[in-house]
């Protein structure tokens, strides 16, 4: 078997950024016998093998290269393109490449590493090209990949401006529950031109106003049994998040002609003198009455009514956070006395709901 030689033409090291690219280094060499007659043309079978030491030492790395064709001595491969594991190898150091060549290509043939094997500097291998300093990226997202999550430990206080920061890059859903409180805004940041516009509809999500509009002349007749009678239209619904919610009924004169001397009102009468009482309930979700205000008239006349003002008369809630349905419903008892077979008959005129969640 004849000497071989490998003359050391070109090594270098490039690094391939892309996370689906492996880490490649280009070789080129030429193999000669001890005259330097450059050898035969066909292809070989070449072993690498990447040491830490420039004699004996630990194997890190190892790659063989099988059919490589040899044109006039000369011999080009990229170490790594078959063994990705290339990127397991820390380049910042030192390290030594030994080539061994299999000449007849027959592995039960001995064929001796090449002395002496050859260096490879960190100078060649532009690793920080993929590090910060040295350093990766996991002390600051956690893994190393820059597209994670800034570890908030490592950010200063007050080194996150509203000057440093792109419009629109900070979203509620990228903010936790209380992370920003009043003690973290500056004064006058927070201003009215920046808030939302507060959503006025019968069907208001959390911190709108739920409100419908002024109801025209509504009557119905009761029951011979005590009943509690929901005021068609004076119903809406709010979402909230769990805090208290305000609850009213409010008047407007409007243009109807009024009732009893009420332009605002809810009522109830008789066809006959009796005493008549009751009451006007606001109720959420259908069934839960949460406050309610008594109306009354005790013989004498044949009607009796409570007025609703226009400034109002309201309630507090404490509703849990969803989606809640308020409404005006008008609980009547059989009058005291009279024909018990003579209805009550119940009127509401120019009046509306709101509901709406305090801050």
């Amino acid at each position: 078997m004849k000497n071989i030689f490998l003359l050391l033409l070109f090594m270098a090291s490039t690094l391939a950024h892309a996370a689906s690219s492996p880490t490649l280094i280009p070789f080129q060499g030429r193999l000669t016998d001890q005259v330097g007659t450059p050898y035969t043309n066909g292809q070989y079978t070449l072993i690498f093998n990447l040491y830490d030491q420039a004699v004996g030492g630990n194997v890190l790395w190892t790659e063989t290269h099988q059919k490589v064709g040899v044109i006039n001595g000369t011999v080009n491969v990229f170490l790594g393109s078959i063994n990705a594991a290339l990127t397991s190898v820390d380049f910042s150091q030192t390290r030594h490449l030994g080539i061994t060549i299999d000449p007849d290509n027959n592995p039960n043939t001995p064929d001796p590493e090449m002395v002496p094997r050859q260096m490879i500097i960190s100078a060649f291998w532009a690793k920080n090209a993929e590090k910060l300093a040295g350093y990766d990226w996991t002390p600051l997202v956690g893994v190393n990949n820059p597209s994670g999550a800034l570890d908030g430990s490592k950010v200063a206080a007050g080194t996150l401006l509203g000057t440093a920061l792109r419009s629109g890059t900070v979203s509620s859903a990228q903010l936790g529950d209380g992370s920003v409180s009043n003690s973290k805004l500056l004064d006058g940041a927070v201003t009215l031109g920046k808030l939302a516009t507060r959503v006025t509809s019968t069907n208001a999500p959390v911190g709108g106003v739920a409100t419908n509009g002024f109801l025209g002349v509504q009557r119905w007749q009761s029951l011979a049994t005590e009943t509690d009678w929901p005021v068609s239209n004076l119903v809406v619904k709010l979402t909230t998040v769990g805090r208290p919610v305000v609850v009213s009924l409010s008047g407007w004169p409007g243009t109807v002609a009024p009732e009893a001397g009420y332009n605002s009102f809810v009522r109830a009468y008789t066809t006959s003198d009796n005493t008549a009482f009751g009451w006007v309930l606001f109720v959420r979700n259908q069934a839960d009455v949460i406050s309610g205000s008594h109306f009354e008239n005790r013989g004498g006349t044949t009607d009796t009514a409570i007025s609703i003002p226009s400034s109002a008369f309201s309630c507090l809630d404490f509703p849990p956070a969803g989606t809640h349905e308020y409404l005006v419903k008008v609980r009547v008892p059989r009058h005291a006395g009279g024909d018990p077979a003579r209805p009550f008959f119940m009127m509401a005129q120019n009046i509306r709901i709101q509901a709406y969640e305090l801050p």
